[in-house]
């Protein structure tokens, strides 16, 4: 009779993602809160002053400075609490707020200091410890991360393998 391995189910939150660099929690709705700290965030995602122009502002300003005002005035802590409110009674706005998040991720590269991401040994210990390529069977990784780096490496890690 062959011995299976037991099962395990990881479930990742926010912090996960944090040795990547993303930001977390308080961080995440700083940005959120106002159309000129999230400016100042994506001047610092892009190392200074490139390509922000006073259309690029004018534009964030435009578009998403209703959705900004509702989640800070209402002190969402998160985006989840602010579309749990809003989905039926104001779903543009909500949409608007989604894609400012996506937004507010991917101004980052978390591969410019990949080496400081927990991600990468966490992914490691995925493998089948016999033949390297394989990820283990008997693991289930559940996420509630807004970002996707970490199905971005272990993507690349199994094709590369």
């Amino acid at each position: 009779m062959e011995i299976k391995p037991p099962q395990h189910v990881i479930f990742l939150g926010a912090g996960a993602s944090h040795s990547s660099g993303y930001p977390v929690g308080d961080g995440l709705r700083l940005r959120l809160n106002s159309p000129e700290r999230f400016l100042v965030e994506l001047q610092k995602g892009l190392g200074g002053n490139r390509g922000i122009t006073g259309v690029l502002q004018q534009k964030i300003s435009n578009t998403f400075s209703k959705s900004m005002d509702l989640f800070r005035f209402g002190c969402f802590a998160t985006v989840d609490e602010f579309s749990k409110i809003f989905s039926e009674v104001r779903p543009e706005q909500v949409q608007k707020m989604k894609v400012l998040m996506r937004f507010a991720f991917a101004f980052h590269n978390p591969e410019e200091k990949y080496h400081e991401s927990d991600y990468y040994p966490f992914i490691q210990r995925l493998f089948d410890e016999d033949d390297l390529c394989s990820l283990k069977s008997n693991i289930t990784v559940i996420s509630y991360n807004y970002d996707c780096y970490l199905d971005y490496l272990l993507l690349r890690a199994h094709n590369h393998r």
